[in-house]
């Protein structure tokens, strides 16, 4: 016998059931509104500058980029965090957002895991290391050989103390047992003003940064950072081949993630957006020339690539006594 109580249960369950199937066919109803906890002017800014008027296309409704920026993408980070997750407040998240900070900072206010669903990873920003051609190496072995035999003297910048930079220096010094001068700075603007200079001598940063005073000779490219060799700097050997460290990689990523809780549907609806604007032939050619590497891929594998990269980096700030307190 169905009573009236088990009726209304069937019901209730019902809708729960199809709620993110109708979630996802009326989202997005309204504008967009993309968290860049960032200033303007930087790598990510420019990824969601590029595709945010073809991604608004795709869902039928504006991306607004807000650029919200302070303490490391702290402050934009946790701002999305705690938004209604809903769909309308995503984050362009970067490797400092999602990993790096949570293995530095103690009191960093949100958690990468916990507190956000991954909606898909956009784009790889390779590193490269340079030299100041007043640093008389060539090449890596060279660069290692000199920092040996001047043990704390090779000097080397970066945009902060836990920032991408610094991590990827810190994992070279850590495998090589280099011992380098760490000069941190607020912003990559301020480290190329005085790596040009010859005021520091070294740094791994991106290939946009970088590239064009490479091409101009005024300073020297010396490895890849990445696993695999860079396609605009084919002859340039990657850090892995040319000092033997198979498993050494610094890579700048990039990617969008939601509020924790934030429908599956409406995830699924993002990601298929986001894999189809920067797939198209044009923006793929675009954003190529900007630098950038297309990943894609689904939210799964965005999560897992997440907790690895988190535990690698965790690892690499405990054997290097690297904190920000902050």
């Amino acid at each position: 016998m169905i009573t009236r109580r088990t009726l209304f249960a069937s019901v209730g369950a019902a809708a729960l059931a199809v709620s993110p199937t109708v979630v996802a066919q009326d989202f997005p109803s309204r504008p967009i509104r993309l968290v860049v906890p960032f200033p303007p002017g930087g790598a990510l800014d420019a990824y969601v500058r590029a595709v945010q008027e073809d991604l608004g296309k795709a869902l039928g409704q504006p991306v607004i980029a807000e650029n919200l920026a302070g303490a490391g993408g702290a402050i934009g980070a946790q701002a999305v965090a705690r938004a209604r997750p809903d769909g309308y407040t995503l984050m362009a998240g970067t490797i400092q957002t999602l990993s790096m900070n949570a293995a530095v900072r103690s009191n960093l206010g949100y958690d990468p895991i916990k507190d956000f669903v991954p909606v898909v990873q956009t784009v790889m920003v390779n590193y490269i290391l340079v030299v100041h051609p007043g640093l008389p190496v060539k090449t890596l072995p060279d660069l290692i050989a000199y920092a040996k035999a001047n043990p704390g003297k090779v000097s080397y910048a970066t945009s902060g103390t836990g920032s991408p930079q610094h991590m990827a220096v810190a994992l070279l010094q850590a495998k090589t047992e280099i011992d380098l001068l760490h000069v941190p700075y607020k912003g990559i603007g301020a480290v190329l003003n005085d790596l040009l200079a010859g005021q520091v001598l070294m740094t791994i940063a991106d290939q946009a940064s970088l590239l064009p005073h490479v091409k101009a000779g005024k300073l020297r490219a010396i490895a890849g950072a990445s696993r695999r060799r860079i396609a605009d700097l084919p002859e340039l050997p990657t850090i892995a081949e040319t000092a033997g460290l198979s498993d050494y990689e610094a890579v700048a990523w990039q990617g969008l993630a939601a509020p924790a809780s934030t429908p599956l549907a409406v995830v699924q609806r993002l990601n298929e957006a986001v894999n189809r604007v920067q797939t198209a032939p044009a923006m793929s050619e675009r954003l190529r020339k900007m630098g950038f590497e297309l990943v894609g891929g689904s939210a799964d594998a965005f999560r897992q690539y997440i907790a690895a990269d988190l535990a690698k980096w965790k690892k690499v700030a405990r054997d290097n006594s690297i904190t920000v307190t902050d």
